[in-house]
């Protein structure tokens, strides 16, 4: 331990010496930091140069934040020459002040032969003395090379040179430079250039840096950077990256002489000051004889508001310039040029790429001296689609006199690129990027193309029809060929011509890794020996989509064929929405199975049209899962084909469905050849698919086809599994219309239909042709109002309902429409209710027709204007043959005529019009319809009476109906009222009441309770007169009520009215339609209201009220009352036998005085609200009444309800109210302060309604006072004993009697001398008053009886002394309230 000690203390002695040694000035360790700062303080040097003096070679020298002032030695303030670093605090931190005069401010130098470096400075500032744009620095702030020599590495980093009189960096034209790295400078204001380089350097790399406002003192030849090696040599290998050329007077970069280049992403704007065109430039290359310049790369810049952007020259042939590429630049509104060739006469490969050009007139200017091979300009934008304007035009963005761009960027990125005609759209293809779109204008391009860049989309601006792709002169040409590798490529909109083997195609060996969309082309074939096909894809998910191909033929003599459009081992291709015609095979699926490749699965052909070919739609070889959907196939030889071929494996889980396929001479196929089997099992699902026909396809080969159900409608709505049909078939409610007309369309003449009950839609069809059906209409058969309900277009057609009007149809338009030409048609029993149509007719006739019945219908409610649409009956053109009755039907409230048939002839007698006169006041007709004098009408309608109100009836009383209304042209009728079973017919009650009506006439009831009623006309001669009636009572009858019942119906049912014909007619009916069967829904057979009272069954007492309640109760089966009141009747009474008489309303508000005399010796009154009690049902209303008898008896009541609207007693309730007398007693005991005797005291008990009864008390000790013979109810209590404190009204102390009571003990306090005031009230109060009475008086005699009056002798005991002072003393400030509240009668 001790030894280690030791040496611990010897190594801190020597590290303290060595530190010690390192902070002097002179001493020096090699590699060693030395420090400046402006105080030379802390060991550090005061000066700079002192500091470079003494460092060596690889020496560190900090030098702190503050200005410096080094002093000029020969015209030079810093010089150095080692291979040193200087690091300062930051560019405008450590600021070194040269002054305007010396030569240098920092001259590095090596010495002829001598190599230098590496050599850095950073983060210092070298400034003039005022720092700013006042005065100037050194003529060369920096200098290097000046003495020659070779310097290696040379590194500047977050410097600021400003200022210099001549250059603020100037790399000497004596010294050889390598390894320059210049890192964020802001070399600024230098009086002619910013930095030059003069001397050969190799690898110059300039990062982040600013070249700024240069040239003040020489404003020709002001540049930010040049490059001005000359003989010396180039400078090579420069990069020069994100840095600012802004605002130098001449140039931002002045280049000569330099070679391998790259200026990558400068910001380059606004240099240039007097607008010459000769001088001013963002950059120029070569400009001067100074040597060649080759492989130049600008890019990722912006030039703007400079004189001139970019000046390319060569004027003279030892200074050439090779190689220069301007690319993916920004030139924006420079004062002449984007970019300028002038005297541009040896410049060579010179490209202009990707740049975006605007707001300049002259993107590319030049002179003609370089022809077409020595630069190529474009794509680059132009600030507008269209491209570059040509130098004649108006407007920015121009190219000079021999330049022109084809293609041209479309957008400013370059993503998408524009051909137009005259260019090249393979050369397109190779300038847009992966990814890009290659826009073509119209025209014609002769040339076949490669799409052999990744994931691009060529497409045409104006489409197919414009732009033609032309293919050269081949015989095995290739119009479009897609190759693998590339993603998904797009091809859209090109018409192509003029090949020979294939128009566009991707061949098996290209499908990898491709994905071809080849969208709305024209592909135009001329036929081949060996290929042919219009469009071939191999790849993947392919899509081929929205083109027209035409001519794929197959020339050759190996027995191939052509395929429009064939999708070979591209799975899940989609083959959508093309057009494709005059082909071998129009689209066709195919594995690769005959060729020894490999399946295609999930093919898809959907949306496409193919026809005139020789196969529409194929699917070949081992192609598996193909979805063949929403084509349209015709006129083909074949419309969907499979195929098994060679032996080799074959098609397999095929299916077409939702495809238009007709007019082929084989609508569907399965086919093998000799060398094939179609396996066992194998099944082409071909459904459901519409063939032109409702009927199905016209040709099926091969049992594997399963075809059915089919569509039987070109808009695919509907499908049908039903082959045509013969004898009966009927038709189900849920079946469409589309299938019923459908199997109607395929019927076998003479077949019979039956719609069943229930609602089919509308729409239902008898084509032409389709002669001889028979429709039936089920009884609750309905036709929905989506259109016509039938449409008749063949002849021999009979329509029927069941029975009368068991079935309706509500049309959408017209209800039936029957075509020109029809003959012999038949509508019968047939309702046509046009309540919710649009304009048409009930039953239109489209042309002159035949043989027409129009039997038993009614046809009401169309709508439609006169004299077009609206009609019941519709003829256009009138009836021929012989057979037409249009008879037994009703036409009623249609807008237009009942029959309308201009001016022909239409027998329509024996028909109903709607009204009792017939067609002219009903529904109207066109003047040849006969309809006069032989129309019929019926209108019938029930009123009853013999009740208080129209059709209420009370459970157990009668009510009588009258059956009115009118008849015209009436033989007989029979009906059936439908009565609820809560009436009942009175028999024997039915009469006629029409005189001269019906001869034979009579009601019964029937099974079901029903009330039938028959009249007619009869006669043993045969020969009767139809009754005629106009709004007459005909028939009367009455019913009782048996059951409650609220709502019932009295209504018509199986109604039978008919017609007489007249001698020598003949007819198929003679049915009438009532117009009018008014029935009634809202009979009431109902119970009366009840009237009760409770609290009036027990004995009342005088004097005591009686609260009672009286109940009006509507049960649930009563009427509807509006206006009802209560009346009372107290038979011989007057008013003074009743104190109080009253009753309240729910909220306890009384109502109106009710009692009155009525002359007669008895009471009358009424209660209610001022409208009466409104009754519903159920109603039940609670009245609570207050009643006070004064004199006892037995008093007859009687309570009624009245209906004031029809003074009808509705209820009453009958009592007798027992009123006995009171006779109650009250004793009591009365006793008086200071005095033993007891009586004389006066009380009294006062009633409201008996008035007052007083009383003394009397000398015993106990129960000295009585009241007998008193009534019931409330007593006021009051004493009035002169001298003492009394019980006065004010305190209100009251008895109750209902029977007798007994007071409790009662002590009068005395000493109230001064007891009664001079205006004859009482003051009950012990005070002053008192005292002064008897202090007055004391000594003096007194009273021992009452004298009426105030008096001092308290205690009655004859004299005026001590005790009356006691007990006014005892007593004094005692009122009546205090000294009796807890006294309790």
């Amino acid at each position: 331990m001790h030894t280690r000690k030791i040496l611990f203390k010897t190594l801190g002695a020597l590290i303290a010496v060595a530190v010690l040694l390192a902070l002097l000035p002179g001493s020096h360790v090699q590699g060693a930091t030395l420090c400046v700062n402006p105080g030379g303080t802390g060991g550090c040097y005061g000066d700079i140069q002192g500091a470079i003096d003494a460092a060596q070679d690889g020496d560190t020298i900090d030098i702190a934040a503050g200005d410096y002032f080094p002093a000029a030695a020969g015209g030079v303030h810093l010089t150095i020459d080692k291979s040193i670093t200087l690091i300062g605090a930051g560019r405008n931190a450590t600021r070194i002040i040269f002054t305007e005069g010396s030569s240098i401010g920092l001259a590095i130098n090596a010495g002829s032969g001598v190599t230098l470096g590496p050599v850095k400075i950073q983060g210092v500032g070298f400034f003039n003395v005022s720092g700013g744009l006042s005065g100037w620095s050194a003529d060369y702030p920096v200098r290097i090379g000046q003495t020659g020599g070779t310097f290696e590495k040379i590194e500047l980093e977050d410097v600021r040179i400003y200022r210099g009189k001549a250059d603020n960096l100037h790399f000497d034209a004596n010294a050889i430079f390598t390894e320059v790295v210049i890192k964020n400078p802001f070399i600024q204001n230098g009086g002619v250039h910013g930095a030059v380089f003069g001397g050969r350097t190799d690898a110059l790399t300039i990062t982040g840096g600013h070249f700024s406002w240069n040239g003040d003192l020489n404003e020709n030849f002001g540049f930010g950077l040049s490059f001005a090696s000359g003989t010396a040599g180039p400078v090579k290998n420069i990069l020069v990256s994100g840095t600012k050329f802004e605002g130098n007077t001449a140039k931002g970069i002045n280049a000569n002489h330099i070679q391998d280049a790259v200026f990558d992403q400068l910001t380059v704007i606004h240099n240039g000051k007097n607008n010459l065109p000769d001088y001013e430039f963002g950059i120029s290359i070569n400009q001067w004889e100074l040597g060649d310049c080759s492989n130049i790369v600008i890019k990722d810049s912006l030039f703007k508001g400079n004189t001139t952007g970019i000046l390319v020259a060569a004027p003279f042939e030892d200074s050439k310039v090779n190689g220069v590429q301007i690319l993916s630049s920004d030139f924006e509104g420079n004062k002449r040029n984007d970019i300028s060739l002038w005297d541009s006469h040896y410049v060579s490969n010179l490209t202009i790429l990707y740049n975006r050009f605007k707001g300049t007139e002259w993107a590319v200017y030049g002179n003609l001296q370089l022809g077409s091979s020595s630069v190529k300009i474009g794509p680059n934008w132009y600030n507008r689609p269209e491209g570059p304007r040509k130098y004649n035009e108006t407007g920015t963005g121009k190219l000079a006199w021999n330049y022109y761009e084809n293609p041209w960027c479309y957008v400013a990125d370059c993503s998408e690129l524009y051909v137009a005609e005259g260019g090249s759209i393979q050369e397109a293809i190779g300038f847009v990027p992966e990814g890009g779109k290659v826009h073509v204008g119209p025209g014609t391009y002769n040339e076949a193309l490669t799409l052999n860049k990744p994931s691009i989309t060529v497409q045409s601006t104006d489409g197919a029809d414009d732009t033609i792709i032309d293919v050269p002169d081949d015989p095995n040409s290739v119009g479009v060929t897609f190759v693998k590798d590339m993603g998904t490529v797009t091809f859209d909109g090109f018409t192509v011509k003029n090949w020979k083997m294939v128009g566009i195609t991707q061949s098996w060996t290209q499908r990898v890794g491709t994905t071809p969309r080849i969208l709305n082309n024209k592909v135009i074939g001329t036929g081949h020996p060996v290929h042919g096909n219009c469009i071939q894809v191999t790849g993947d998910n392919a899509l081929v989509k929205g083109n027209f191909v035409e001519g794929a033929h197959y020339t050759g003599t190996e027995g191939y064929a052509a395929s429009g459009i064939l999708a070979y081992l591209a799975n899940n291709a989609v083959i959508e929405g093309n057009e494709v015609t005059d082909s071998d095979a129009g689209i066709v699926a195919s594995g690769g199975s005959i060729f020894g490749h490999a399946s295609t699965t999930g093919v898809k052909i959907t949306g496409n049209t193919v026809y005139d070919s020789d196969e529409c739609i194929g699917v070949h070889a081992d192609a598996i899962n193909t979805v063949i959907t929403s084509n349209t196939l015709h006129g083909c030889e074949i419309g969907i084909a499979e195929s098994f071929e060679w032996g080799a494996a074959g098609p397999s889980n095929s299916s077409a469905n939702l495809n238009k396929i007709y007019d082929n001479d084989i609508d569907i196929g399965v086919y093998a050849d000799d060398e094939s089997v179609i396996p066992s099992g194998h099944v082409f699902n071909a459904s459901p698919n519409w063939f032109g026909s409702p009927c199905g396809p016209s040709k099926v080969e091969g049992e594997q086809v399963v075809y059915s159900p089919w569509y039987i409608d070109e808009e695919m709505t509907t499908t049908t599994d039903v082959p045509p049909v013969s004898g009966t078939y009927t038709f189900p409610v849920e079946m469409s219309s589309a299938e019923k007309n459908a199997i109607i369309a395929c019927a076998a003449p003479g077949t019979e239909f039956t719609f069943e009950k229930g609602t089919h839609a509308g729409g239902i069809v008898i084509p032409e042709g389709q002669n001889e059906l028979v429709f039936n209409l089920a009884d609750g058969a309905k036709f929905g109002n989506n259109a016509p309900c039938f449409e008749v277009y063949a002849n021999d057609i009979t329509i029927e309902a069941e029975s009368k009007l068991g079935a309706v149809c509500y049309p959408g338009s017209h209800g039936v429409v029957v075509g020109a030409g029809v003959d012999s048609f038949e509508l019968i029993n047939l309702e046509i209710d046009g309540t919710n149509m649009s304009p048409g007719n009930g039953v239109h006739f489209e042309g002159a027709v035949s043989n027409v019945w129009l039997v038993n219908n009614f046809i009401h409610d169309i709508k439609g204007t006169p004299t077009a649409t609206g009609n019941g009956v519709f003829f256009t053109d009138g009836l021929g043959g012989f057979h037409n009755y249009i008879q037994g039907n009703l036409f009623h409230n249609n807008d237009g005529n009942g029959i309308e048939a201009g001016t022909a002839a239409i027998d329509a007698r024996y028909n109903a019009w709607g009204h009792f006169k017939g067609a002219e006041v009903g529904d109207g007709f066109s003047s040849g319809v006969e309809w006069q004098n032989d129309h019929t009408h019926v209108d019938l309608y029930l009123v009853s009476s013999g009740t208080h109100y129209p059709n209420q009836v009370v459970k157990g009383e009668d009510i009588t109906y009258t059956i009115k209304g009118s008849l015209a042209n009436i033989q007989g009728m029979e009906f059936t009222l439908t009565l609820p079973e809560q009436v009942s017919y009175v028999a024997g009650s039915f009469s006629q009441l029409l005189s001269g009506g019906f001869s034979n006439f009579g009601a019964s009831v029937n099974s079901e309770g029903n009330l039938v009623i028959y009249a007619f006309q009869y006669s043993e001669t045969g020969v009767t007169t139809p009754v005629n009636a106009e709004d007459e009572a005909l028939f009367e009858f009455k019913l009782s009520g048996v059951n409650f019942g609220k709502e019932l119906a009295i209504g018509y049912i199986n109604t039978n009215f008919s017609f007489a014909h007249q001698q020598g007619d003949e007819g198929p009916t003679n049915n009438v339609y009532p117009t009018l069967l008014l029935g009634i829904d809202d009979l009431e057979v109902i119970d009366l209201p009840k009237l009760s009272q409770d609290g009036l069954t027990d004995p009342l007492t005088v004097g005591i009220e009686r609260e009672f309640t009286i109940t009006l109760e509507n049960p649930e089966e009563g009427g509807v009352f509006e206006h009802t009141l209560i009346y009372i009747f107290v038979k011989d009474a007057k008013l003074d036998d009743i104190y109080s008489f009253v009753c309240y309303d729910e909220d306890d508000n009384p109502y109106n005085a009710l009692l009155s005399e009525d002359g007669q010796g008895n009471l009358v009154g009424t209660w209610g609200p001022p409208d009466g009690f409104e009754l519903t049902a159920p109603y039940k209303e609670i009245t609570k009444c207050e009643v006070t008898f004064k004199e006892p008896g037995e008093y007859e009541v009687e309570i009624t309800l009245v209906d004031e609207d029809t003074d009808w007693e509705l209820a009453r309730l009958e009592f007798t109210v027992v009123v006995n007398a009171g006779d109650f007693s009250v004793t009591g005991t009365v006793s008086m302060q200071g005095r033993t005797l007891r009586s004389g005291v006066p009380m009294t008990l006062t009633s409201l309604i008996f008035g007052d009864f007083t009383e003394l008390s009397g000398p015993t000790i106990t129960d000295n006072l009585l009241f007998e013979g008193l009534g019931g109810g409330d007593y006021l209590i009051t004493t009035l004993q002169e001298r003492y404190l009394n019980i006065h009204e004010g305190l209100n102390m009251t008895i109750y009697l209902n029977g007798n009571v007994k007071l409790p003990l009662l002590h009068l306090f005395g000493g109230n001398a001064y007891w009664k005031n001079t205006d004859g009230t009482f003051d009950n109060v012990i005070d002053i008053s008192d005292a002064g009475l008897v202090g007055g008086a004391y000594g003096g005699a007194g009273s021992t009886t009452p004298t009426g009056g105030n008096h001092a002798d308290v205690n009655f005991d004859g004299k005026v002394n001590i005790q009356d002072l006691a007990l006014v003393g005892g007593n004094f400030g005692l009122t009546s309230a205090g000294a009796y509240e807890e006294w309790m009668p």
